[in-house]
């Protein structure tokens, strides 16, 4: 699997077939695979003698000790066969046997493929396995009204009950942690960012097994064994509107940090007039544009990123405040996405050309989250980071193309400096 390119995970269009899913463990052989996807993205056909449109999906998975492993350590596979709901979410789950991964190693990846049997086409998708500690959130339930919850983001007055395969007696201990938490540095900084290190709750509560709790603010709840030091635990984050989506005016004007100058974001922060704030938000764009369908389409681009990254790149804070949200939303999707045991290498442009982008994120140890990823900052990305903030601020999308279209140039400008020089 060593040098898989999954930039197609995280294209912003163009996706045929999107599944997500969710591990949990049954036992300390066996998981259960929970898989949803919206039947809206494969292709309906008749079969022969069926006046009827069906649909059929197929999931192949493999388990790995790594994501660099070359060896299948178990293998399987499951149908859907006619399909014919559409417009719906498609919900439901499989078993898969986990009991050959190496006992204490947090390094196991079960890779899905998921087929649209009647489009020939698949995508392959990547699921950690949880495998140090009994404490770990695989081992979590969370559910809400008797249903389980498979999703790690709540809404403001959702109210879940949590259950442990293990710990059937005792008591659990909830962590609140307020935030927020600060946006991502640019890729140039050399400052620590500021949340870094031991984060300290700002209260407790104990709740019983199956009790439901009403979660009544925005933050970050961590679930674990009443008395366990060890940081291992279900982690829900309650967000306000329609995370991950961007629907409400206030939420318009944190992202613009990014491609505002200091000045400019205390002017759109100024007033808590939601209203006024929208009104600033849109002349910002339109001095950029000078047209309303071009400020239209700039907006729609760009929040279009953020609520992808909020989607692809969320852990304990919004998944565009995090590294890779801040280089996703900027430079867009990249052309190479290559997963190590490490982290993830994003190419834009061609990888051997003088203004290839190269960014090399690395996982980061949180108790909260499995997608925590940290940037490894450089000063040379000083250049590249000026020019997209530019395009931004011309009124212009930024993405691969530009990219390349910057390479060709600077190649051409070496080449004809690089022509021989005849005296006659």
């Amino acid at each position: 699997m060593l040098g898989i390119n999954v930039a197609y995970l995280y294209q912003v269009e163009g996706q045929v077939l999107r599944a997500d899913f969710t591990l949990q463990r049954v036992s300390d052989d066996t998981a259960y695979l929970y898989y949803s996807f919206l039947s809206d993205d494969l292709l309906f056909m008749r079969k022969q003698n069926s006046n009827k449109l069906r649909a059929s999906v197929e999931f192949r998975y493999g388990l790995m000790a790594s994501i660099e492993d070359r060896e299948f350590l178990d293998t399987g596979r499951v149908r859907l066969e006619n399909i014919v709901q559409r417009g719906e979410r498609i919900i439901g789950k499989f078993p898969v046997f986990v009991g050959n991964l190496p006992k204490g190693n947090d390094n196991g990846i079960l890779s899905i493929h998921a087929k649209d049997i009647n489009r020939n086409f698949s995508m392959v998708s990547f699921v950690k396995i949880q495998n140090i500690h009994e404490g770990q959130a695989q081992n979590w339930r969370a559910y809400r009204k008797d249903r389980i919850f498979l999703s790690n983001f709540a809404r403001v007055e959702d109210t879940l009950k949590f259950a442990h395969r293990y710990y059937k007696s005792g008591r659990f201990q909830v962590d609140y942690f307020r935030g927020p938490y600060g946006l991502a540095l640019p890729p140039f900084s050399m400052r620590e960012p500021s949340e870094r290190g031991a984060m300290m709750p700002d209260s407790s509560f104990v709740i019983e097994p199956m009790q439901e709790v009403v979660f009544n603010k925005t933050g970050v709840y961590h679930i674990r064994r009443s008395g366990e030091t060890r940081p291992f635990g279900k982690t829900i984050y309650v967000m306000d509107g329609n995370y991950p989506l961007v629907t409400q005016k206030d939420e318009l004007v944190g992202p613009m940090r990014y491609i505002t100058t200091k000045k400019e974001y205390g002017q759109l922060i100024a007033t808590d007039d939601i209203d006024e704030i929208k009104r600033a938000v849109d002349r910002f764009w339109l001095e950029r544009t000078g047209s309303v369908e071009k400020a239209r389409n700039l907006i729609s681009a760009y929040y279009g990123r953020v609520e992808k990254s909020n989607l692809l790149f969320s852990s304990y804070k919004e998944g565009w405040k995090t590294d890779r949200g801040l280089i996703f939303t900027i430079f867009g999707p990249p052309n190479v996405v290559t997963p190590t045991e490490d982290g993830e290498r994003w190419v834009y442009g061609e990888e051997n050309a003088h203004l290839s982008y190269i960014f090399n994120f690395v996982r980061i140890e949180n108790p909260f989250s499995d997608n925590d990823y940290e940037l490894i900052r450089d000063e040379n990305y000083r250049y590249g980071w000026g020019l997209a903030i530019e395009a931004w601020r011309l009124g212009k999308v930024y993405n691969v193309k530009d990219i390349k279209r910057e390479q060709d140039e600077r190649d051409q400008e070496i080449r004809l400096r690089q022509q021989p020089y005849f005296w006659y």
